[in-house]
């Protein structure tokens, strides 16, 4: 009995390899067939990455080029306010200078008037003594 059980076992596991080896080469075209669907799958998204990766590049050169743009306008701004300061400033102190020498003449004109009363009220003084 114990023969029969081995001999049986024997037969089924040729029996076994017999059919897995029938069976392999359809496993191994399954196997090869999803390779190569995994493979095209991974050719066009590596593809794929590589456009978006080039599209990327372009934005951020374009980009680039505008923060160069922004930061040349800033520097003119802040030169043009720069001038603009010092025109100012250059402006006040001509104009402090334009009221110190009024103040001047206008103390003047008083100096003035104040000798024109004066000499009227001496002529008015001496035409009355003559």
């Amino acid at each position: 009995m114990v023969g029969n059980i081995n001999a049986a076992a024997r037969r089924l596991r040729i029996e076994d390899a017999g059919r897995i080896q029938r069976e392999q080469p359809e496993v191994n075209e399954k196997l090869i067939g999803s390779m190569r669907s995994v493979s095209a799958r991974l050719d066009d998204s590596s593809s794929e990455l590589s456009g978006d990766a080039m599209k990327f590049a372009e934005n951020i050169q374009g980009q680039a080029s505008s923060i160069e743009e922004i930061t040349a306008t800033m520097e003119e701004i802040s030169s043009g306010t720069e001038q603009v300061s010092m025109s100012a400033q250059r402006q006040s102190e001509l104009m402090e200078s334009l009221m110190g020498r009024m103040n001047d003449l206008l103390a003047m004109a008083r100096d003035l008037r104040e000798k024109i009363v004066s000499l009227r009220e001496e002529e008015f003084t001496q035409a009355r003594v003559d």
